[in-house]
């Protein structure tokens, strides 16, 4: 039996998209359990990798949880692995299956780590490395020349609107086309935009997810940050928002950093980051300024305007008007139930992490109403 499920988790991870979580719908428990294993400890060894080191003074958030039984619950019965909920002052809610994450253990991020590129952009605006979100981005990016994002502007790359749905679409969706091959080291970033050479963009574009665009955004960075990415990532995140752990990025053949997903750091250090938001988007300073920005500039997905699960805006690579919610907030949000929402008024954060979505996302939720 042991080498029947072996076998059935390596169909699984070599045969479903690696980024798309809904293929885990339909799979038993320990096929769900195998990728999640698989993206844990051994997605991470086919890649070079980036560290980028603590804190040097690491944050002890004040925690004054008590059990939860109705978390507790939904955990037990689900794939859902971790709930914190920071009230603006402390964590009043701290539940984690234990069994299948430890607690320092660091937790793959699928698409939330599209968020941090939004937010290190704003400080390479602010610090004037990258001089405006109106800059198309073949002036940082010299590889997107001649491609499909020539003259797209940093603006329309970040909210998603840069055209280049006809492309991507291709008869699948970018998931398939795009991540699949970096993902399984067939094919580099700058393999992906060779293939977009010569294309033209859809003339006047609506929002449409690309996995590929965070990933030239970042690019950007890297080469006009002085000290390039990582170092980057480490003044900007890792070291304002006192992080306690080292948190680490893949990186393809060509030393390009690939952010779409996959950036891997604790539950800890993910609520960490989203207080430095909320923390900055109450400031005065210029990265407030720029969150705002992300926020006034925000686009319409086209989403259903119903359901718990449905965000009608977006922008800066942070989801946006959530339906069930009556307060501006910032979501970072990754397939598989992954999901960090910021209530821009209070500072409140809730932090979900998981294998699938197999648990009630609202129920959760009601904690930024209590």
């Amino acid at each position: 039996m042991k080498n029947i499920n072996i076998i059935l988790v390596i169909i699984l991870i070599f045969y479903a998209p690696l980024t798309n979580a809904n293929h885990l719908k339909d799979k038993s428990d320990s096929q769900a359990l195998g990728m999640h294993k698989f993206r844990s400890n051994v997605l991470i060894n086919r890649f070079q990798i980036e560290i980028i080191p603590p804190a040097k003074k690491p944050e002890m958030i004040k925690d004054t949880s008590k059990p939860n039984s109705v978390i507790r619950d939904i955990i037990d019965q689900s794939d859902l692995l971790s709930v914190l909920f920071y009230d603006g002052n402390s964590i009043t809610v701290n539940e984690l299956s234990t069994t299948k994450l430890e607690p320092l253990k660091k937790m793959y991020s699928m698409s939330i780590s599209k968020s941090y590129i939004g937010y290190l952009l704003g400080h390479a605006i602010c610090d004037g490395f990258i001089k405006t979100l109106d800059d198309s981005i073949d002036l940082y990016v010299p590889e997107t020349s001649g491609t499909i994002y020539e003259g797209i502007s940093l603006q329309n790359m970040i909210n998603m609107t840069a055209g280049d749905v006809d492309h991507w679409e291709r008869g699948s969706n970018n998931m398939i086309v795009y991540a699949n091959p970096i993902l399984r080291g067939k094919k580099t970033i700058k393999d992906m935009l060779e293939e977009s050479r010569g294309v033209i963009p859809v003339e006047k574009p609506n929002f449409y997810y690309s996995n590929i665009i965070p990933d030239i955004v970042a690019r950007a960075v890297h080469l006009k940050s002085p000290s390039g990415l990582k170092n980057y990532f480490y003044k900007k995140i890792a070291n304002n928002s006192e992080t306690s752990s080292e948190m680490i990025y893949l990186k393809d053949k060509n030393d390009w950093g690939i952010h779409f997903a996959f950036l891997y750091a604790t539950r800890g250090d993910y609520l960490k980051f989203a207080k430095l938001i909320a923390q900055d988007w109450k400031s005065n300073s210029c990265i407030g300024s720029y969150l705002k920005k992300l926020y006034e500039y925000r686009v319409p997905t086209g989403k259903p305007k119903n359901g718990s699960h449905n965000f009608q805006s977006y922008g800066g690579f942070f989801w946006m008007d959530k339906s069930n919610f009556n307060f501006p907030h910032f979501v970072m949000n990754g397939h598989g139930g992954q999901r960090i929402i910021i209530n821009l008024n209070t500072g409140a954060i809730l932090s979900m992490h998981a294998i699938r979505s197999n648990y009630n996302q609202t129920e959760v939720e009601e904690l930024l109403f209590e």
